[in-house]
């Protein structure tokens, strides 16, 4: 019986120890150079908090964003473009519309044909579903969807007249 216990016991230690050998194996405890990776739920707390840089470019100040010409034209609730502004390069970009004929900056018209070649060369059909919009008109929508659903449903997914960055034609 003695003998049957040491070859019990020999075999308990040797699984114990294939058990432990395999561990460290798997966790890189035997490399020296190597240092294990620690990540917790805190750290992820302090990654989400740590704040996103400031931009160098201040739209509120760099004119470059209330420009006309510029490509970078700011318009949105809280930059208001004239109502009568009408872009003075709209050219109509030679792609697949929606069925009407959309007018776009020069830039833009010209950044979407190759957008849309590129797409067709991959097999992806694109269609062109907005374009430029006047100020008059988008004041006819925005009244349109007063009428319709009230003046703060509206607010929520319609621009008023001058604040729609598709006057830009961009």
């Amino acid at each position: 019986m003695t003998k049957k216990l040491a070859v019990v016991a020999l075999l308990m230690f040797l699984i114990i120890a294939t058990l432990i050998g395999s561990t460290l194996i798997k966790n890189d405890f035997l490399n020296p150079e190597k240092e294990p990776v620690v990540s917790t739920t805190e750290d992820k707390k302090e990654e989400e908090k740590k704040e996103t840089p400031k931009p160098e470019v201040d739209p509120e100040t760099d004119t470059r964003f209330s420009d006309t010409n510029s490509i970078l034209l700011l318009v949105n609730k809280k930059h208001k473009l004239e109502e009568t502004y009408v872009p003075s390069d709209l050219t109509t970009a030679n792609v697949s519309t929606n069925g009407t004929e959309w007018t776009l900056r020069k830039e833009a018209a010209k950044a979407i044909e190759e957008l849309f070649n590129a797409a067709k060369e991959d097999g992806i059909k694109l269609r062109l579903g907005n374009g430029f919009r006047s100020g008059s008109y988008q004041g006819q929508l925005y009244q349109a969807s007063v009428d319709r659903i009230g003046e703060t449903s509206t607010n929520k997914t319609t621009a008023k007249a001058g604040y729609s960055e598709l006057q830009t034609g961009l």
